[in-house]
């Protein structure tokens, strides 16, 4: 999003009066949320999940006239394990009953633990639109995290899985199967990740009771970024 948004939000806070010139190397705007088209068929190629506290991305699908398609949890079945070793939890053949008794069974309350403490992070980092709508600026990325929370900066200094145990007090066995599992899905890496990547990995997932909202262009087989970022 960075620079086509930054021109955006530029042309909207002074007007016509400033010229603006994007470079882009290829014909396609976007940045990190581009699409790309494989034969008859269009992938999201970076962020293609918001929660509906993805203000920005809310506003744009708004200005652009564009219809919100909201995804709700379903309960298709949930497998962990690691690599070529064997499964470490399944909710395959369970009923929705057993599978929760299951997960508390091997995990304990490690799950709500970690719930809170995301939720409290969220809370923080939302604190942003407010900071951004007031006018105040930055200098540095520390001293805008540092504003948002403490926390956030000490974060970006340490190891998803250090902080998960030392800070969250959360066992090993969480840590390396439920937790490694959500960050190899998304970003291919595993706990040695900062704390700060790792926390908003889980984000979403920690969001889903307020279910997932993407662009939904008003033509078929469209890609919501695709529909944001293109000129029309």
């Amino acid at each position: 999003m960075c620079g086509c948004s930054t021109a955006y939000f530029l042309r909207q806070l002074m007007g016509p009066a400033v010229a603006i010139t994007l470079f882009e190397k290829t014909d396609q705007l976007g940045g990190r949320v581009r699409s790309q088209r494989i034969g008859d068929d269009v992938f999201e190629l970076g962020g293609s999940i918001f929660t509906r506290d993805n203000r920005y991305m809310s506003s744009l699908t708004d200005a652009f006239g564009l219809q919100k398609k909201i995804h709700y949890v379903d309960d298709s079945p949930l497998l962990i394990y690691g690599g070529h070793q064997k499964v470490s939890f399944s909710t395959l053949q369970k009923s929705w009953l057993v599978a929760k008794i299951s997960f508390l069974w091997r995990y304990g309350l490690d799950l709500f633990k970690f719930h809170r403490h995301v939720s409290q992070l969220a809370d923080s980092f939302a604190k942003i639109y407010a900071i951004q709508a007031s006018g105040r600026c930055f200098e540095t990325p520390a001293a805008l995290l540092t504003a948002l929370s403490p926390d956030f900066v000490t974060m970006t200094g340490v190891t998803f899985g250090s902080w998960l145990e030392n800070r969250m007090g959360l066992r090993k066995r969480f840590c390396n199967e439920v937790a490694h599992a959500f960050v190899a899905s998304n970003y291919c890496q595993d706990l040695n990740v900062h704390a700060f990547v790792g926390a908003s990995t889980f984000y979403s997932v920690n969001n889903t009771d307020r279910a997932s909202h993407t662009p939904r262009p008003w033509l078929a087989g469209g890609s919501g970024n695709t529909y944001i970022y293109e000129p029309k």
